[in-house]
């Protein structure tokens, strides 16, 4: 390295890290300087929907939370998806749409109801409408799997005979009451729910019912027993002639 080289490289070196260091300094300073856009996160909502409301229910609730619940309603009736709306805890953005609010809850349906259960339906010679609608006589009718797959029995029974099912609960779908204690003259409202009128099953699901009716209404237990009826205790009384059934509701209805 001559002379010359030698005076100027240092100066040549210390030339260039200035220059890189003052323009990373130049890039960090651009950097800090660009505006932080902050997202804020979507409000959401948590709801809780139990076994056995029914689609107008789970439309109220909806609405309650400010959420679109009449849409909904809408599109539930006009799909026919009473039965479908799996009950459960959901989380919802507030700004969710009808379409959306429905996709979640058939998701969820899609997920309970396995490829075991829906082979059996097929195997039972069943429609997956016609477990659901079974599903949701027992939901809304008796409480505990022990009662619920005897109840079943006795319905599917009673549908094999002819014999009117004669289910209170379809007259409370009908008539909106609470109470369980119906006259003679809202047995005879005109009705295709009404079950003491006609023969066979509703038309569709009077609620939408648990994973729990849902098996009882597919794998319902033989008894000897004919009638039932839920004492105000919540007691099932089951009987096996007719005559039993009225002894029964004379000892724990009066």
């Amino acid at each position: 390295m001559d002379l010359r080289t030698r005076l100027f490289f240092p100066l040549f070196l210390s030339l260039l890290v200035f220059l890189l260091l003052w323009g990373a300094g130049i890039f960090f300073i651009v950097i800090l300087a660009r505006p932080v856009v902050v997202v804020p996160p979507r409000p959401e909502v948590t709801l809780t929907f139990p076994e056995g409301f029914a689609s107008r229910d789970i439309a109220a609730r909806l609405t309650e939370a400010g959420l679109p619940g009449e849409e909904f309603l809408g599109l539930v009736q006009l799909r026919r998806l009473a039965g479908r709306l799996f009950p459960d805890t959901y989380r919802f953005f507030l700004d969710s749409s009808a379409e959306d609010i429905v996709s979640r809850f058939l998701a969820n349906f899609e997920r309970q109801l396995t490829p075991e259960l829906r082979a059996e339906i097929l195997r039972q010679g069943k429609t997956a409408e016609e477990v659901l609608t079974m599903a949701s006589l027992i939901e809304k009718e008796v409480r505990g799997p022990t009662d619920r797959a005897i109840v079943s029995g006795i319905l599917w029974k009673r549908l094999a005979l002819g014999i009117p099912l004669q289910v209170d609960a379809t007259l409370a779908y009908i008539t909106g009451k609470k109470d369980t204690r119906f006259s003679q003259a809202e047995t005879r409202i005109e009705s295709p729910y009404n079950t003491y009128l006609y023969l066979g099953l509703p038309p569709g699901p009077i609620a939408n019912p648990g994973f729990e009716s849902i098996q009882a209404a597919l794998y319902p237990a033989p008894s000897p027993y004919l009638y039932y009826l839920s004492a105000k205790d919540g007691t099932t009384i089951f009987s096996r002639t007719l005559q039993e059934h009225n002894l029964a509701k004379a000892r724990y209805l009066q």
